[in-house]
C-alpha cells in the first residue's frame, strides 16, 4: 500500500506540475504583453481560465489526502487554503469582467504559477527520495517574494470586485428577523478578507521556520564536510 500511495502522490504532483506549467505557458505571451505596453491584455483570463480552474480546484485532493493519512497535514488548514484560492478563481475571477482588465490578476497568476510549479515538483522529487538542491532552494526561498506578491495581488482582485458585488442579488439571502438582516456576498468576502489578517502572518512566518530548519541545516552539512 505505501509503495501504491507514493505511486499515486508522484502522478498527482507531476499531473499538477504539467497542468501549472500549461497555465504558465498560456500566461506568458500576455505578461509580456503588460511589460511592453503597460497595462494588461484584454483576454489574458479568457485565454487561462479553464486549466486554471481545472488544476485549482483539483487541489481539493489535497484534502482527501490529509483524511486519509497519506500525506501528513491538517486537512482543515488545506481545505482552507484551498478554499480561498478556488474563490478567487470561480467567485471572483469568473464572475467580475471588472478584474480581468486589472494588473493585479496578472501579478496574481505570476505568482501562482511560480509558486505551484517549484512547490509541486518539489514534492514530486522528494517522494523518489532525489535531491536537487537548486530546487530545495527555489522552494525555500522563492516564498519571501512570491507569497506577499500573490497575497496582495488576491487581496487587490477581491477590491476591485467589491463595489459590483453590492448589485448581484441572486448572491444575497435574506433572514426572516426582526430586523431584516441580509447576507450579502460582500458581508461573506469581507469575512474572507479577514481571515488573512490570521492566515497569511501564520503560513508566512512558518515558511520562514523551514527555511532556517531545511536550507541550514544544509549549510551545517556543507561545513562539516
Amino acid at each position: 500500500m505505501a509503495k501504491i500511495s507514493t505511486a499515486y502522490l508522484v502522478a498527482y504532483n507531476a499531473l499538477q506540475v504539467a497542468g501549472w506549467s500549461y497555465v504558465f505557458y498560456l500566461f506568458l505571451p500576455h505578461f509580456v504583453y503588460l511589460l511592453e505596453n503597460g497595462s494588461p491584455s484584454a483576454n489574458l483570463y479568457q485565454d487561462i481560465a479553464l486549466p486554471l480552474r481545472i488544476f485549482q480546484v483539483a487541489a481539493y485532493l489535497e484534502v482527501l489526502h490529509n483524511l486519509i493519512g497519506i500525506v501528513k497535514s491538517s486537512p482543515i488548514i488545506t481545505a482552507v487554503q484551498v478554499t480561498s484560492r478556488v474563490f478567487l478563481v470561480c467567485g471572483i475571477c469568473d464572475n467580475f469582467k471588472v478584474v480581468h482588465s486589472s494588473i493585479q490578476l496578472s501579478t496574481m497568476v505570476l505568482a501562482w504559477c511560480i509558486t505551484e510549479i517549484i512547490r509541486y515538483s518539489y514534492y514530486m522529487v522528494s517522494l523518489i527520495n532525489l535531491k536537487i538542491g537548486a530546487l530545495t532552494w527555489l522552494r525555500y526561498t522563492l516564498f519571501i517574494i512570491l507569497y506577499p506578491l500573490g497575497a496582495g495581488s488576491e487581496l487587490l482582485c477581491i477590491y476591485k470586485a467589491f463595489p459590483d458585488m453590492a448589485i448581484i442579488k441572486p448572491y444575497d439571502i435574506e433572514f426572516p428577523n426582526a430586523y431584516n438582516f441580509t447576507f450579502s456576498l460582500q458581508c461573506l468576502v469581507i469575512l474572507i478578507v479577514l481571515s488573512y489578517l490570521p492566515g497569511f502572518p501564520h503560513l508566512y512566518f512558518y515558511m520562514f521556520a523551514q527555511r532556517k530548519k531545511i536550507l541550514g541545516r544544509k549549510e551545517g552539512e556543507k561545513k562539516t564536510n
